[in-house]
This record gives structure tokens, sequence and C-alpha cells, in this order.
């Protein structure tokens, strides 16, 4: 069974709650906050997850200032969808048109 994501309508909520622990996570949190007007899914297959798949089929992949597994890169370049985006920090969402 795929690991559920639950995101926050509000990352300061979120961060007086958990704390200020993981800013990968904070910004895969804002992404979604950004395209979930696209309903975003995320594809999750033998262990390994991109992040959204939205209903445009466009996939995503949220790393911020990191890089994918060798598998996730697999899983990302072989999944069918009309475009493929990474994003590693805000510039590149900022360049996103969705």
């Amino acid at each position: 069974m795929a690991p559920k994501k639950v995101y926050a309508a509000d990352l300061g909520v979120r961060t007086l709650y958990t704390g200020f622990r993981d800013i990968g996570s904070l910004f895969e949190n804002y992404v979604y906050l950004k395209i979930k007007h696209l309903n975003p899914c995320y594809v999750y297959e033998d262990g390994s997850e991109i992040d959204f798949l939205t209903s445009e089929k466009t996939l995503i992949e949220v790393k911020y200032h990191s890089q994918m597994t060798k598998k996730q890169q697999d899983l990302f370049n072989t999944y069918p969808a009309k475009k493929k985006v990474t994003l590693t920090d805000i510039k590149d969402l900022e360049g996103l048109k969705l």
C-alpha cells in the first residue's frame, strides 16, 4: 500500500505545530498549494514515488536543492506524461507555466 500524503493549507500554522524541520517538505507543500487547482495526485510504483501528476498530465517532482534517487529517476523518465518538470527551488516554480 502507498503511503498517504497530507498537505497543510497554511504553512505558518503547520510550522507552528511541527516546527521548522525540513525545508524540502515545506517547499513541496508550497508547490501543492500553487497547483491544487490542477487536482494533483502522486505516483507510487514499486516503492518509488513522484510528487505530483496533474489533471493536465504534467509530472512534477519537487527536490529542494537535492537529487532524485536512481529508482525515482527511472520512474520519472518512463512514466507517461505530456510534460515533466523537476523543481529544485522557488525560481523553478516561478518559471513554471501551468
